[in-house]
């Protein structure tokens, strides 16, 4: 049997030589925190909210070899939604009971890690370290409980180019997965922090849509010992963010460069109350103009699927009131026109519209963008609520040996101290900064689900007699992963915080230097995140 990683040895740990997450570790102070205060999360429950997890991995069990998670939610299987235990009406809910029952018959349970993102998320916030060389590839709080819930499948292909699974998304159960969590907290009475990991661009990205203000109901001022954590996505700067304003009677075009040779979506937003009639030309054709409806109209060409939507029929009925015009491109690559004209102009006519899919790395291609009214920003709109925190990423190293000795690099992202170039960006739509700091989330060493898509590169680091992986991450899911298990540290120290004492304390501890410049910053937020700083003033008491 496998043990985990005790105590002592963590401690002892801390001066232990670095590789991947320690050198995250030691740059946050979280090792430094570990040895004065001796925090390890103990007490805290983590919610991990993503695509998956290998529940079977030593370092998400105890040291008599069963599970440290309370429960899994698994949204994207409904076979279990009439189950009494859950009141939610979908998906399908796991206990402790069934995940040590799976663990002890190797009949597994169905919330597989296709993809390997869930893996890696749960790790960095909260693995034990079990499997990794002496334990030392271990999370930020190692003894927190643990949550997962399932929220996506991104259909992954196996090492044949087949795809595995069936890609499945609700944008409505995220609400679902955030009760869940908080619901697992109020039975175990322990204080929570929850961690999404889940950053399509778009959406009225104001503060403003349904699960933003479900996020802020759940957490916030006077709401001890509950914090909702998201990073902004991994869609960098990259000309995927438009801005711009109809007059009555005027026309304004959207100039868009499709380079992909798969679908590319165009999602606009602007105000209920405004009219704006629609011309979409192909690299063959002109449709329209479509007439902006009551309340909804979709059109079919070959090169495109068109849809409006008033603010009462879209999916994310923002309390600004929003209209959606979503714009699919299925054709081929060339340049396409979005004509926008302003049949009834009464709200100002402003418009904001985002670009998608792109890659986070600016040497990848192909490269979709607007080629006007481009302006900066790319966060996701759950990170836009107004008491979550959303923190970025930078650059902590992008050369390692792999686990067949070859030198690896991530080349084009950055260098160390840099702010990771995948890294979204604010200012959110209602113009606030939108990113609170950065952490040093590229790259980092983190569990690997084994038979996932993520263990079938040659870029893991280590793989013992278990079968247990280690491999890099990245990303602003990694940077909200980390922060995640940093903010568990906090409450452990004191759980009587809330989301907004705890985010101003990371934001006023916050490292600045060369890289960062003049913060707070649409980029850096307030910096760069000093835990060691952060846990010493909530130690302290100096809370305001």
């Amino acid at each position: 049997m496998v043990r985990c990683v005790g105590i002592a040895l963590l401690l002892a740990l801390c001066t232990a030589p670095a590789i991947a997450l320690d050198d995250a570790r030691t740059e946050m102070g979280v090792d430094k925190a570990v040895q004065e205060l001796k925090v390890t999360g103990s007490g805290v429950l983590v919610a991990i909210i993503d695509r998956g997890l290998d529940y079977e991995h030593p370092a998400f069990r105890q040291e008599d070899g069963s599970t440290r998670l309370h429960a899994i939610f698994d949204l994207t299987n409904d076979a279990g939604a009439k189950s009494e235990e859950n009141v939610h009406g979908v998906g399908t809910i796991y206990p402790r009971a069934a995940i040590n029952q799976a663990i002890e018959s190797g009949k597994p349970l169905g919330p597989k890690d296709d993809e390997g993102r869930g893996t890696t998320s749960a790790g960095l916030a909260c693995g034990n370290g079990a499997g990794s060389p002496d334990g030392s590839l271990r999370g930020i709080a190692p003894f927190a409980t643990m949550v997962f819930v399932k929220i996506a499948s991104d259909n992954p292909p196996d090492p044949m180019g087949e795809a595995t699974g069936v890609r499945f998304f609700d944008l409505q159960r995220l609400r679902r997965a955030l009760d869940f969590c908080v619901a697992q907290a109020e039975t175990l009475n322990m204080p929570l922090v929850m961690v999404m990991n889940f950053g399509q661009i778009g959406g009225p990205t104001d503060g403003t849509s349904r699960l933003c203000r479900r996020i802020d109901e759940l957490v916030g001022p006077g709401i001890p010992g509950r914090v909702f954590v998201s990073g902004p996505g991994d869609k960098g700067d990259r000309k995927n963010r438009a801005r711009g304003t109809v007059a009555q009677g005027a026309t304004v075009v959207l100039p868009v460069e499709k380079e992909a040779e798969s679908e590319v979506f165009i999602d606009l937003w602007y105000p209920d109350d405004d009219r704006f009639d629609v011309t979409i030309k192909t690299t063959t054709a002109s449709f329209g103009p479509y007439k902006a409806p009551k309340t909804a109209i979709s059109k079919y060409e070959k090169e495109f699927q068109y849809y409006q939507l008033s603010h009462k029929r879209n999916a994310y009925r923002s309390a600004s009131k929003k209209r959606q015009i979503r714009v699919d491109l299925v054709g081929p690559p060339g340049r396409y026109e979005i004509h926008l004209k302003g049949d009834k102009v009464t709200a100002g006519g402003q418009f904001v519209a985002f670009i998608g899919p792109n890659p986070s790395n600016p040497l990848h291609e192909p490269f979709n963008r607007f080629e006007g009214h481009v302006a900066p920003g790319s966060i996701w709109d759950g990170a836009t609520a107004k008491h979550a925190i959303c923190p970025g990423s930078y650059v902590l190293r992008m050369e390692w040996k792999s686990i067949t000795k070859r030198d690896v690099a991530a080349l084009g992202e950055g260098k160390p101290g840099e702010h990771w170039l995948g890294s979204g960006s604010g200012p959110t739509v209602d113009g606030r900064n939108g990113i609170d700091f950065c952490v040093p989330a590229d790259r980092v060493a983190t569990v690997y689900a084994p038979g996932s898509e993520w263990s079938e590169r040659v870029t893991y680091l280590k793989s013992d007699d278990h079968g247990c992986l280690y491999g890099m991450s990245g990303g602003t899911g990694a940077a909200a992963a980390l922060t995640g298990g940093v903010i568990a540290l906090m409450l452990e120290l004191d759980p009587t915080l809330d989301a907004i004492q705890i985010r101003t304390i990371l934001r006023e501890t916050a490292k600045k230097d060369e890289k960062t410049g003049v913060v707070p910053n649409t980029k850096w937020g307030h910096g760069k995140m000093d835990a060691y700083s952060a846990l010493k003033r909530v130690k302290a008491g100096k809370v305001k």
